[in-house]
């Protein structure tokens, strides 16, 4: 079994780091690695990667479009982030794109090959500091109350549930499905 990864970054340093890490795994094969996203795209065409793990640097690199863009490619591959930035907004949005792992750059280095593995295998793997952000995104929208209604509001409900018609909830159609 052999992983091809492909690695993208903004800093060929970096890129580096992570092929060297890496590349001490048998089970891993560096396919591809660039500083580019035109490259990446054909890269992404050409060499078919099951995972790609891309930087997420404040230098715009990374742009949520352009993972999208690579999405749309109808290629299969997973995608792990390795960023210092863990920021809520960012954080979310990148896990409801789909990426299978967020690994945060003050890890040890055995934390990528760990969230190579698992996402390779189907398994998901985020650095404690993104579960964190998770469940505290989550447990936010779940304190956040539902808007109090009022006993008209109620009244439409309970009658639309129970599958009476909008006649016999005596107001107008428009002003029901304003509620609903």
């Amino acid at each position: 079994m052999t992983i091809k990864i492909i690695v993208a970054d903004s800093h060929p340093f970096f890129i580096n780091g992570v092929c060297e890490t890496l590349t001490g795994h048998t089970q891993c094969q560096i396919v591809g690695q660039t500083t580019n996203h035109d490259d990446l795209v054909e890269l992404i065409t050409d060499l078919r990667p099951d995972i790609l793990i891309m930087g997420v640097n404040w230098d715009q690199f990374f742009d949520i479009n352009k993972l999208l863009f690579l999405q749309n490619l109808k290629i299969p591959f997973n995608v792990i982030i390795l960023s210092a930035i863990e920021e809520p907004n960012l954080v979310m949005d990148l896990i409801r794109m789909g990426i299978k792992g967020f690994v945060t750059k003050d890890e040890k280095p055995e934390k990528l090959l760990e969230a190579v593995e698992a996402v390779y295998k189907g398994k998901s793997w985020f650095s404690p500091q993104i579960m964190k952000i998770v469940t505290d995104s989550i447990n936010q929208k779940d304190s956040q109350s539902l808007p109090d209604l009022n006993d008209r509001e109620i009244e439409i409900l309970l009658y639309w549930q129970l599958n009476n018609g909008l006649i016999d909830i005596d107001c107008n159609k428009t002003t029901c499905y304003c509620f609903i």
